[in-house]
């Protein structure tokens, strides 16, 4: 076979290609959409929310999905909904070959449980507020007290915003938050505690699973040092004087663990 009659067949073979790619394209735009697909990436978080929530959601919000053709699916109103969603982080829409709305979410990570001032929720990664899921519970730090602050608006909720801000910064509840976010990425120290709380004199205070003690932390400040030299004291020194011997354990001041007998 001459070589100018192989290029012509090549080309031949791309236009077809080409041609039916594009009559493939128009089928599919002019077909009605056949129905939801929806898939979640947990992010390594206990469940908060469920594929068939956010098809519920799309099938609610957008009665009309399933009698319009894939060409007429508004795709940014669809995503705006979904990501208005108070545990979805993201997502992502597209349509398959068979004509199916794909939606691909996140779930948003839950690192705290708060109560506070009569407010109940999570917090996420991110500084901020979900409420509770009747999904199911997220296994995370409990923060339940925090003197004299409250959270007059949740939904607009913004701790890494405050973390920023110079004055704001040393709150509470952004302390808390910062400890937990240390502990969630840190789960081989975050699986020794249930709780934390602030103290009258704005110490964070741990309260561990293990044992009849709080571990007082003081400040979000130089976390891993701090935790570093209590789980060093808990291999080292709670199996000689045994778990029930302190009452409080100080990490608030560089280079010691200071102790107080029950």
């Amino acid at each position: 076979m001459k070589k100018s009659t192989k290029i012509w067949l090549c080309i031949l073979f791309v236009v077809l290609l080409v041609a039916i790619i594009v009559v493939s394209n128009v089928a599919r735009n002019h077909s009605h959409v056949r129905g939801v697909r929806v898939e979640i990436d947990y992010q390594g978080a206990d469940t908060l929310v469920t594929a068939a929530d956010i098809e519920s959601q799309v099938l609610l919000l957008f009665p009309t999905l399933t009698s319009q053709q894939v060409q007429e699916i508004d795709e940014a109103s669809i995503r705006d909904s979904i990501e208005a969603n108070p545990y979805v982080e993201s997502c992502d829409i597209s349509v398959s070959i068979d004509c199916r709305l794909v939606v691909e979410a996140k779930q948003r990570v839950p690192v705290m449980r708060l109560f506070l001032d009569g407010v109940e929720g999570y917090v996420d990664r991110q500084g901020r507020f979900m409420p509770v899921s009747e999904e199911g519970d997220a296994d995370v730090l409990v923060a339940n007290e925090a003197l004299h602050e409250r959270i007059v608006d949740p939904q607009r909720l913004d701790l890494a915003v405050l973390a920023e801000d110079t004055v704001r910064r040393r709150s509470g509840v952004v302390a808390m938050w910062q400890l937990a976010c240390y502990l969630y990425d840190h789960p081989e120290v975050g699986v020794l505690f249930d709780q934390v709380y602030v103290n009258k004199d704005r110490d964070l205070v741990l309260v561990p699973k293990v044992g009849n003690h709080l571990v007082v932390v003081g400040t979000p400040d130089n976390l891993e040092r701090k935790l570093s030299d209590l789980v060093t004291f808990y291999r080292q020194g709670m199996p000689k004087v045994g778990w029930e011997s302190y009452k409080l354990i100080n990490l608030k001041y560089e280079g010691q663990v200071i102790c107080q007998n029950r």
